[in-house]
């Protein structure tokens, strides 16, 4: 398309930008592209009615708002959160789901123990606004991780019970819809490790329900085959090690959810990056390998060219 902007382009720019929707905008400005139209009017200064909507974002608000968070809306709209809130207002749309005494009664009584999911259903609400709500009430759930801790642990004795030996992590996952690995991870650590503390043999059982489960030689539940090549050879060469850590508990000055693959010799992390390639797989690695520079923590990245020299490695704790 040509890059050069003539007189009657420019003026219907001034006149349709503002205010007009998408369509009528490119139906008067034919020989541009909607981004070369963005970019021209920025450059003249010429701003688009925040505040205006076309039809199309007048649906989608329609069609999404309580199913995505505001954020999430004013991100696809590329509108701010506010203007957002406005129009919503104008329409009418929030009205409908304003809270009334008895709805916010309930939630003061009883957020602290119900978890989000059943909360969802009582309310017919979206998990992100009932949070929001909470919050602004002063609202939290001071007690939920130990709730949920026993929620788990009532699921694995009831599971032992009915199959008279210890079940696989994914067993028990699968009668708790509202719990996963990463919430297991993050409450109880090693599943054989939890597995002993309530009494009964790891289980390391690879199937189930016909699907690869991967396990290490020592019961760790591993994300991938490397994790199990890197973790059994830890095993295998007498490695002190911990899998699946949470960083914050090696980091004084920050909370930091994110867990490590292993950490050897309760100081050194060892991070496996196993699709260091990929865009959005590059931001979280470049961001764990920052934290761990920041607060002076020694970190060995493992990379899949490197599963074969394991022993080059870690030869010094070998």
């Amino acid at each position: 398309m040509n890059n050069r902007w003539t007189t009657e382009e420019i003026e219907n720019l001034k006149r349709f930008y503002p205010n007009d929707d998408k369509d009528t905008v490119l139906k008067n400005i034919p020989k541009k592209e909607w981004e070369k139209i963005a970019q021209k009017a920025s450059s003249l200064k010429i701003k688009r009615n925040i505040y205006f909507f076309s039809q199309e974002e007048i649906d989608f608000l329609k069609n999404n708002y309580g199913i995505l968070s505001l954020k999430e809306i004013s991100f696809k709209l590329n509108k701010s959160i506010g203007a957002i809130g406005t129009k919503l207002y104008r329409m009418g749309v929030s009205e409908s789901l304003s809270w009334t005494k008895q709805d916010k009664d309930f939630l003061k009584q009883n957020y602290a123990t119900i978890t989000n999911k059943q909360l969802e259903k009582i309310f017919n609400r979206k998990a992100h606004n009932i949070v929001t709500k909470a919050l602004s009430l002063g609202l939290k759930k001071e007690n939920f991780k130990q709730l949920e801790k026993q929620v788990f642990i009532d699921a694995f004795l009831l599971k032992a019970q009915e199959t008279r030996c210890t079940p696989i992590l994914t067993e028990v996952l699968s009668s708790i819809k509202s719990f996963s690995v990463a919430s297991f991870n993050r409450y109880f650590g090693s599943y054989r490790d939890f597995c002993l503390e309530m009494g009964y043999a790891p289980n390391m059982s690879d199937l189930y329900s016909g699907n690869q489960v991967l396990f290490s030689k020592n019961g760790d539940l591993c994300l991938s085959k490397s994790e199990v090549w890197i973790t059994n050879f830890f095993i295998d060469n007498k490695v002190e090690f911990q899998k699946e850590a949470r960083y914050d508990k090696y980091i004084a000055d920050e909370v930091c959810l994110k867990i490590c693959d292993w950490v050897i010799n309760d100081k050194v992390f060892v991070e496996f990056f196993g699709l260091h390639k990929k865009e959005f797989y590059k931001i979280k690695m470049d961001e764990k390998i920052e934290i761990c520079k920041r607060n002076n923590i020694r970190l060995i990245s493992v990379l899949p060219s490197d599963l074969r020299r394991l022993k080059e490695i870690f030869a010094e704790f070998c």
